[in-house]
């Protein structure tokens, strides 16, 4: 099976059952909510400020990020992308290897997410909100 690079995302956030909708170029796919959670925060990293790289314990507790971004590779997998897309520098730090310029979020719903550190993030940038 020949696997989807990943060129382009959109997180949409609308809820369906325990999933969440993110445009993957212009394919919907529905994630758990915690692989969403984690898609977000890198994506809100690499939008705001272009490089994107935050550490595992910004994300989440930090013996378990390895196990949750594992999960967030398999889901992308599954729904036929390449998961090589997350980044890792085997420092603890992680990013979504994506142009900036071709990630784009829909506000409204993702303020309804919930996540402390996604709602922070859109606080404080809240310039970039469409």
């Amino acid at each position: 099976m020949n696997m989807k690079v990943i060129e382009k995302i959109v997180l949409v956030g609308l809820r369906k059952k325990r999933r969440y909708l993110v445009e993957l170029n212009d394919e919907k796919i529905y994630l758990t909510g915690k692989s969403f959670s984690i898609l977000s925060m890198l994506v809100l990293a690499m939008k705001l400020d272009g490089c994107g790289w935050l550490h595992a314990s910004e994300m989440d507790d930090l013996n378990n990020f390895p196990r949750y971004s594992f999960r967030l590779k398999k889901e992308l997998n599954l729904n036929g992308f390449e998961s090589h897309v997350i980044e890792n520098d085997c420092n603890g730090n992680y990013r979504i290897n994506i142009h900036y310029e071709n990630i784009d979020y829909v506000g409204q719903m993702m303020e309804k997410f919930g996540n402390a550190y996604i709602n922070d993030q859109m606080q404080k940038h809240n310039s970039i909100i469409f």
